[in-house]
């Protein structure tokens, strides 16, 4: 029989370094299982949720960076909304 382990304390503190994100991550997975999702499926939604909030919130930063360094250009031929 193979041993599983258990995450150790603070695995999920550390999950985008936010404060209170352990709590919230708890109650998030404790109501994942109160609907019937396994513990171990319930702990990897919260850490796939988390990853994809951050990586939204990292793409808006590149986003709002790029626009503002190459403000839309009306004449600009790459601009999609430029009609020809």
């Amino acid at each position: 029989m193979a041993h599983r382990t258990r995450p150790g304390p603070g695995r999920l503190s550390g999950l985008s370094g936010k404060p209170g994100l352990p709590l919230l991550a708890t109650a998030r997975a404790r109501e994942l299982v109160d609907q019937g999702t396994p513990i171990e499926a319930a702990c990897r939604i919260v850490i796939l949720e988390d990853q994809l909030e951050e990586a939204q919130r990292i793409n808006a930063e590149h986003l709002h960076a790029t626009e503002s360094t190459n403000p839309t250009n009306p004449t600009n031929p790459m601009n999609p909304t430029t009609e020809p």
